[in-house]
């Protein structure tokens, strides 16, 4: 791997890390706001986080398989428009309904790419994959730390969080471009039909866990 890529893949993993915890730990302070900025009720934000919830365990489930077919790239550029989609159409929206609905496709993007972007770890990192999902780890605790201070330091100065939103979604369309010079080959997974996904997803001990 050369430099260049390295540092692709460096700046791929530890941004997209860094973003997901971010965005994990934020729901409470920015559903706050737009409880008094577009009317949410407490009732409608449970159910929001409902809908967040079922969007990244629908994607958790299928992003591998998909990794699997597609590719790598191809499943990590899916995953990121859609967290770019779901950020700008979230900070956009005015009502309830298209708030909860862009809120599902952030759900989904975060699940593709927490699933993609832990796949890129063994992929380029074989022999030491075990300290970098340390250090990814570590990224997204970062995450966690810091934009809950970010975003108290821009509702200080009356900032509004759709601008939090909108600057994510920048960060991840950088993502996106770095993403369309990296070289990743196509993993080396199982050749598994919808047939035997579907047998997985029915084994026992699996669904225990």
């Amino acid at each position: 791997m050369t430099n260049a890529q390295k540092w692709k893949v460096f700046f791929l993993l530890f941004t997209t890390m860094f973003l997901l915890g971010g965005i994990q730990n934020t729901k409470g302070i920015i559903l706050e706001q737009v409880h008094h900025d577009i009317g949410l009720t407490m009732s409608q934000i449970g159910t929001l986080i409902s809908t967040f919830q079922y969007g990244f365990l629908i994607a958790s489930l299928l992003t591998g398989y998909f990794t699997d077919k597609k590719g790598l790239r191809f499943m990590m550029f899916i995953g990121a428009s859609c967290m770019a989609i779901g950020l700008v159409g979230t900070s956009m929206a005015f009502t309830v309904m298209l708030f909860l609905g862009f809120y599902l496709v952030i759900g989904l993007g975060i699940g593709s790419m927490l699933v993609s972007i832990v796949t890129v770890i063994p992929t380029f990192y074989k022999e030491r994959a075990g300290m970098m999902f340390n250090v990814a780890n570590a990224m997204f605790g970062v995450g966690m730390i810091v934009t809950p201070l970010v975003l108290n330091m821009m509702f200080s100065h009356n900032i509004s969080w759709r601008i939090f939103y909108i600057a994510v979604a920048v960060i991840v369309a950088l993502i996106l471009l770095v993403l369309t010079t990296l070289r990743l080959e196509k993993s080396g997974g199982m050749d598994m039909n919808v047939k035997d996904f579907m047998q997985l997803l029915t084994n026992t001990r699996l669904m225990l866990v």
